[in-house]
């Protein structure tokens, strides 16, 4: 697409051609004419090539992407909110109704959805739910909250007593056009797998699903769904894609069933070598972790070489010294762990490259689908692309690892324990 000086370029030239002493000085009539003219024309190139760009969805913004996805009945998934449980406190025979609206650290919020009556022991467990939406609503156990409005003899502060699951953020146009392509490239015809996983796929709380058909034998064909980061969907998502299937699988399918895969945890080892200026900090001998922990401050055996500064991973979370407490024999972080971590867990050197190698391995681990090869050229090409890794052994898995697929079992393969130290 020609700019408004090409374009002006253009129509002074033409003029001189056809009428070789006409005056296209800048101050003459013409040479405004044709600029005007130029102006609107580089207007009307930009509409164009907008208009051209959203004939196909791979060149399309997120607003007509949506619109192709129209054509086919397909729509971006909602972001939703997750479940779990939270330990109310306070006097015995104290009531808290249902619907109680509670709130994280950082304003999120979330509700009861059930009547907490406090038994003669000072705290009950109920049934709870995310108010907003997204990942950063998987709050993990023990989060602590603040009840927005406590009734008598019920305590302010409460806390998650289980992990909570199942927030997926809204689909980003990326993750939506790749599902998109994925549908139109793969035809859903009746019952073929492309139809299951497109049903499954659809379905609130789904990030993807896979088909195995099949399976048990002949009629069946069976859809195991996985949330964002293939993680476990919740049993009511399970419930609505089985529900998706029922609705639109012909009598051919007579025999097809929604079901949860078996984890393949498999630990993940690696000796790196950095670059220059993102070496492992140098902390001695591993640290043990004392009781009485918090999320900021780390009781320790011993603080021996430990220095502000220093980078030190705790149970796969990297975070930086921010002071040493000889006396205490603790030191603090700048960033808080997600939880306090445990009397006995170990504190490793860690680098401020620790993380982009945890999140690369981690990543494509977390991508793969339920039955799919954990291939090992392709976790180390992952490492490999972070780039201030000099050199890298993967110890661990020590070979591909297949998960299995048959009449009982679905696996995918998961992280295990993960692990990343200085290449001696």
């Amino acid at each position: 697409m020609k700019n408004y000086a090409e374009l002006l370029d253009l129509a002074l030239t033409a003029a001189k051609n056809l009428i070789e002493s006409v005056d296209t000085n800048t101050d003459s009539d013409l040479y405004a004419r044709l600029a005007a003219a130029a102006k609107i024309g580089e207007c009307m190139g930009k509409e164009i090539e907008f208009t051209r760009r959203q004939i196909h969805p791979q060149g399309a913004t997120y607003e007509y992407l949506r619109k192709h996805g129209v054509r086919v009945n397909q729509a971006p998934n909602p972001a939703t909110g997750s479940t779990g449980t939270v330990t109310i406190e306070g006097t015995p025979a104290s009531t808290q109704a249902a619907g109680s609206e509670f709130t994280d650290a950082d304003g999120l919020r979330g509700q009861t959805t059930a009547i907490a009556t406090i038994p003669a022991g000072g705290s009950v467990t109920v049934a709870a739910e995310s108010i907003d939406t997204g990942g950063d609503v998987n709050w993990p156990d023990e989060t602590a909250f603040t009840l927005t409005s406590p009734a008598a003899g019920i305590d302010a502060e409460c806390e998650a007593a289980s992990d909570f699951a199942g927030g997926i953020g809204e689909e980003t146009q990326p993750e939506f056009l790749e599902r998109h392509l994925n549908r139109l490239q793969k035809t859903a015809i009746g019952d073929n797998a492309p139809a299951f996983e497109e049903w499954g796929g659809e379905v609130e709380g789904v990030d993807t699903a896979t088909a195995f058909e099949l399976r048990r034998g002949l009629g069946t064909c069976d859809l195991c769904p996985t949330a964002e980061y293939g993680a476990h969907v919740g049993a009511a998502t399970l419930t609505a894609v089985q529900t998706a299937i029922d609705e639109n699988r012909t009598v051919c399918a007579a025999d097809c069933e929604a079901t949860d895969f078996d984890a393949l945890a498999t630990d993940l080892t690696f000796q790196v070598q950095f670059d220059e200026g993102y070496e492992f900090s140098d902390i001695g001998a591993n640290k043990t972790v004392q009781a009485g922990s918090t999320v900021s401050e780390v009781l320790v055996d011993s603080v021996a070489d430990l220095d502000a500064g220093d980078y030190v991973v705790v149970n796969e979370q990297c975070r930086v010294i921010e002071s040493i407490d000889a006396v205490a024999v603790s030191f603090t972080v700048t960033e808080p762990f997600t939880s306090a971590p445990n009397a006995a867990d170990v504190v490793y050197p860690g680098s401020p490259s620790w993380t982009e190698v945890y999140d690369a391995a981690t990543g494509y681990v977390d991508g793969l689908a339920p039955g799919e090869d954990l291939v090992l050229k392709k976790l180390d090409r992952a490492v490999a692309n972070v780039d201030s890794v000099v050199n890298f052994t993967t110890v661990a898995p020590a070979a591909d690892v297949s998960p299995t697929v048959d009449s009982v079992t679905i696996e995918r393969v998961t992280c295990g324990d993960v692990t990343i130290e200085e290449m001696p």
